[in-house]
């Protein structure tokens, strides 16, 4: 008897090691680009995007989305026009990155923002679009 439970233990212990194996899969890479999973920062790696790409259109003058530096973050979250434009649960879904990749009207008008531009955004929402 001792025996048997004996390799039932082997078995079982060795059937939780190899389960428990991951094989590395390498750099995380989104959209063909290698993507650094660092902590995104709001004010510094999102909003210089928007100052770029965004501003131009999306003012105080606009009535649906103000990007500036002093509201963006409320706008995208709470008081904008249909806010909020993160979804944090499904980020594939928001509509900011949907904009962004031309799933939705395609935003900026004057043309697509860079692949690691709209991969920073996502990756910000998939830490939890956090206001840092």
């Amino acid at each position: 008897m001792k025996c048997k439970s004996s390799l039932v233990a082997a078995v079982l212990m060795g059937l939780f090691l190899f389960v428990g194996c991951n094989k590395d899969e390498g750099p995380l890479i989104r959209m063909g680009v290698p993507i650094d999973s660092t902590l995104v920062r709001y004010q510094s790696d999102i909003q210089p995007i928007f100052n770029a790409h965004c501003i131009i259109c999306h003012t105080d003058s606009d009535p649906k989305l103000n990007l500036l530096p002093c509201c963006s973050y409320e706008q995208l979250t709470t008081t904008g026009f249909n806010a909020p434009y993160v979804d944090t649960l499904v980020p594939l879904n928001s509509r900011l990155y949907l904009h962004l990749t031309g799933q939705l009207l395609f935003m900026p008008y004057s043309g697509p923002i860079l692949v690691k531009e709209a991969a920073t955004i996502l990756l910000w929402i998939e830490q939890g679009a956090k206001n840092n």
